[in-house]
C-alpha cells in the first residue's frame, strides 16, 4: 500500500512505513539532492526531539539520508478528518487531545506547518498521533504557532465548535498558549479584514 504527495512516497511495509523523498525534476540534480538530504535529516531530528518531548509522533526506527528516505513505525487508526466528517461522538475528546499534541511540538520548539485534522491519527480515544513532518521547522516564532493553530481551526470546516476544547488543552498544556491563541485570533481579522 502506497500514498504519494508533493514531496514524498509512503509505503507501508509490515509494522513500519517507508517515506521516501521525490527527485524534483525541474531542479538541478545536485540542488535537488542536496535539498531531499537536508529535509530529510530535519524532519528526522525533529521527529527525534518531538519524541524525546513526549508528543505523540510515530517511531523513527532508520534515516538513510543518501538515499533520502525515513522508516517509521506504523501508526493504525482513523484520520481525524474522516472522523469529523462522519461526526463521531468521541471528537470532543479527540480535539481536545489535538490541542495538548499541538502544545508538546511547540514547547519542545517546534512548528508543524500542517496542522490539520489530515495529519493526525486517532487510536484509542482520546489518543491521537501526528504525523508528516515535512514541512516542519524548529521555531519558537509566535506567528508560526498562530499559523498551526488556524490551520487545525480550518481544517475542522464547519465543525468550528470542537475549537473550543482544543484551544482550552493547548492553553493548559503550554505556558505561552494564551498568547499564541491570541494571536491566531488577530490573524484571522487581518485575513478578514483583507477580504473586504
Amino acid at each position: 500500500m502506497a500514498w504519494k504527495g508533493a514531496e514524498a512516497t509512503v509505503t507501508k511495509e509490515g509494522a513500519t512505513v517507508r517515506k521516501k523523498r521525490l527527485k524534483k525534476k525541474y531542479r538541478d540534480a545536485q540542488l535537488d539532492a542536496l535539498l531531499r538530504s537536508r529535509r530529510t535529516r530535519r524532519e528526522a531530528r525533529i521527529l527525534r526531539k518531538a519524541k524525546a518531548a513526549g508528543a505523540p509522533v510515530p517511531e523513527l526506527l532508520k534515516e538513510d539520508e543518501r538515499k533520502c528516505e525515513l522508516q517509521l513505525s506504523l501508526v493504525k487508526g482513523t484520520l481525524m478528518a474522516r472522523l469529523v466528517e462522519e461526526d463521531a461522538r468521541e471528537l470532543q475528546a479527540l480535539s481536545a487531545a489535538s490541542g495538548t499534541a499541538l502544545a508538546k511540538l511547540h514547547a519542545a520548539g517546534i512548528v508543524h506547518g500542517d496542522y490539520s485534522t489530515s495529519n493526525i491519527i486517532a487510536s484509542r480515544t482520546p489518543a491521537v498521533t501526528v504525523i508528516d513532518f515535512g514541512l516542519s521547522e524548529f521555531s519558537d516564532s509566535l506567528e508560526e504557532r498562530a499559523e498551526d493553530v488556524l490551520l487545525y481551526r480550518k481544517s475542522l470546516r464547519e465543525k468550528q465548535a470542537l475549537f473550543k476544547p482544543f484551544c482550552k488543552a493547548y492553553e493548559r498544556q503550554f505556558p505561552v498558549g494564551t498568547s499564541v491563541v491570541r494571536r491566531a485570533e488577530e490573524i484571522l481579522k487581518r485575513a478578514r479584514y483583507a477580504e473586504r
